[in-house]
């Protein structure tokens, strides 16, 4: 902060304090003094009143000359001015430019009116040119992850940069920005530094902005924040989207889609599910397949963010491509879309193999498996569904059996050649999944051989004899652990106390449980640590293992609810790592979702936040001239005349008030 003065010759006046203290030094005259004995005791009572006289007289003394001196200061006109807070030329510079596609915010009303991007363009324009323009500048972009150029004269190549800015879809980072410029200006010597940021006040930027360390080292460094948002904007956006379920022929599949309303009104949104008859978004045209209305609460209330359900099958197998897209106009159209792609897979084929001369009665495990594959009865065989279920007998089943098939069910298959037990290691290992059912015809040391970890290396670990005894009085153990979390079961009721209870009178148990690796995951535990359900992934393939019979002889297992949805998502996700067949996604460079929220930040509430963090050269406004003119207003300073002037009256009415004292006392 400096001081000058708008008439400085008038300060020779400031020599005017000295006379009152001349005047009485000059009028002093010291009086003869003679000893009078009868008068000696009021001579001690005038010497009192003489020193008390003597500070009174001091003071209005001191009064006077700092009324005349005051009075001095006054008619120079004493201004005080900013410095460093606001001077262009010379300046080096940081400019910060949010390109997020926010900043597409255009008005759909008035097709002339400029975008938010168009809006800071111009303002960076008009700083970069002009007689206030820059010394040293650089052009820092949000969206923008390369590191930061230098600061540099050449101001053409930062204009021909900025020509070419277009919005982006991806995350805005504006604390990273601006981290980089206060790192790019701490390296200038120049003492003009500033940083200029032109943004639309979002919350979703600004709000990292104010938690920024860095921010601690930007104290001496002017911010102009250049507000790029004008007018009240209405827009719905479609700020994500979700598959649930397969995407396999005939599987029913649902898309998700969130909507959020950014607009200080109601909306009504018309959603529309759109597949593209090319298979491809460009090119071809959308066939919409189906419509939703949503109506959304005004932004900022219950109700502003809703979702949107689509359900649908596909046909064939192969490459999708699709939108979920709003039929209605707004102010910002590139989140109106969002596209998926999806590989559609062709119908998981399942392979049961199974015992079924097991005495177990007419009903084999077999049989419980495949009408848990499927459902349909020779009624319904003209309904689709994904999964195409065959059976064999397994004294007939050979290495040759695993051919076009996805999965493979081991129903009480009682033993394994060398033969099957390799062909049935290759098999998963490139992408296969075996699933197996042990009963009543299974022999454990079979098992153990060959597709233990001497063998295939399917199995978890050495299987002891079945325990247990079954029938209507025989004792049962329950199920103490199951693991709701993973995808087999996930979802199948809202709660753990929902899901159905399963007991268990015969089983198989491994031998040491306690050295199970950890790479097999229990689904299903009994007490003391046996497992009954377990799941291993083995290179590309999975195998399932359950220690009891598919048959309810055994276990409730086959009986519950939870057992279908089981069994008929192990067959679905079969065939989604087998050769050739591609995941499915939803990546096709939609844009940053959480993007559409347009909620901002007010430019009090910005200040304020700036403020507690130590910033106090902090400038907001609507454009680049609104910043510069608070700047400006700022470094012009204060006169301090009428300030002085107040003083001075003050004064005389003390001085008055004192000597009219005096004069009484006296």
């Amino acid at each position: 902060m400096g001081m000058t003065f708008a008439t400085p010759i008038l300060l020779i006046g400031l020599a005017a304090a000295a006379l009152p203290l001349v005047l009485h030094l000059v009028s002093r005259v010291r009086a003869r003094q003679e000893e009078f004995p009868t008068l000696r005791f009021i001579r001690i009572s005038l010497v009192k009143t003489a020193r008390r006289r003597r500070v009174r007289n001091w003071l209005l003394l001191l009064l006077r000359s700092l009324l005349l001196a005051i009075l001095a200061l006054a008619v120079a006109e004493p201004i005080s001015r900013a410095t460093g807070w606001f001077a262009s030329e010379g300046q080096a510079v940081a400019i910060i430019l949010d390109d997020s596609y926010s900043q597409a915010v255009a008005s759909a009303k008035n097709k002339n009116s400029p975008s938010r991007f168009a809006r800071a363009r111009a303002d960076i324009e008009s700083l970069l040119g002009g007689k206030d323009k820059p010394a040293l500048a650089s052009l820092l972009k949000t969206c923008d992850t390369n590191p930061p150029k230098p600061l540099t004269a050449q101001l053409d190549a930062i204009r021909k940069t900025l020509a070419q800015a277009r919005t982006q879809p991806g995350l805005s980072s504006l604390a990273r920005s601006t981290a980089q410029a206060i790192e790019l200006l701490e390296k200038q010597s120049n003492p003009q530094r500033a940083i200029y940021i032109f943004s639309d006040l979002q919350k979703l930027s600004f709000d990292p902005l104010t938690k920024l360390d860095a921010l601690a080292r930007a104290k001496d460094i002017p911010i102009f924040i250049v507000d790029s948002s004008q007018g009240v904007v209405d827009n719905v956006g479609v700020t994500s989207l979700e598959t649930q379920g397969d995407a396999i022929v005939d599987g029913q599949v649902k898309f998700v889609a969130t909507l959020r309303n950014s607009s200080p009104r109601p909306r009504r949104a018309d959603v529309l599910f759109s597949i593209f008859d090319k298979g491809k978004p460009s090119g071809s045209k959308a066939e919409v397949q189906a419509r939703a209305v949503q109506n959304l609460a005004p932004a900022g209330e219950p109700g502003d963010v809703a979702e949107v359900v689509f359900e649908h099958k596909f046909g064939e197998a192969g490459l999708v491509s699709g939108q979920v897209s709003l039929g209605l106009a707004d102010d910002l159209l590139v989140d109106n879309v969002r596209l998926f792609r999806l590989a559609v897979r062709p119908r998981s084929r399942a392979l049961i193999v199974s015992n079924s001369q097991n005495g177990q009665g007419s009903i084999s495990p077999g049989d419980v498996l495949a009408l848990a594959l499927d459902w349909r009865d020779e009624e319904h065989r003209d309904k689709p569904w994904p999964i195409h279920v065959a059976r064999l007998e397994a004294t007939k089943f050979s290495p040759e059996s695993f051919k076009n098939i996805d999965a493979a069910f081991f129903c009480d298959v009682p033993t394994f050649t060398d033969a099957q037990a390799k062909a049935m290691g290759q098999f998963v290992s490139r992408g296969g999944t075996a699933v197996f059912f042990l009963g009543p015809t299974v022999k454990p040391a079979n098992y153990n051989r060959l597709l233990g970890r001497a063998g295939a290396g399917l199995l978890p670990g050495p299987l002891g004899q079945a325990v247990g005894l079954v029938g209507p009085e025989a004792p049962a153990q329950a199920v103490e652990k199951m693991d709701i979390a993973h995808p087999l079961l996930a979802g199948l009721f809202d709660s753990q106390a929902e899901y159905p209870a399963v007991w268990v009178q015969r089983y198989f148990p491994l031998t040491s449980p306690e050295k199970l690796p950890p790479s097999w995951q229990v689904l299903m535990q009994l007490p003391a640590g046996q497992p009954l359900l377990l799941q291993r992934k083995v290179q590309a393939g999975r195998v399932l293992w359950c220690m009891t019979s598919a048959s309810p002889k055994w276990s409730s297992l086959p009986l519950v609810s939870i057992f279908p949805p089981m069994m008929i998502r192990q067959a679905l996700r079969a065939n989604a790592t087998r050769p050739g067949q591609a995941a499915a996604g939803l990546g096709l460079g939609n844009p940053y979702g959480p993007e559409s929220n347009l909620a901002a930040c007010s430019p009090d509430e910005l200040l304020g936040a700036l403020h507690k963090r130590g910033l106090s050269k902090v400038f907001i406004g609507p454009s680049l001239s609104a910043v510069r003119a608070m700047a400006s207003e700022e470094s012009r300073g204060r006169n301090w005349w009428d300030v002085l002037i107040a003083a001075v009256i003050l004064l005389l009415v003390l001085e008055a008030v004192l000597a009219n004292r005096r004069a009484k006392n006296d």
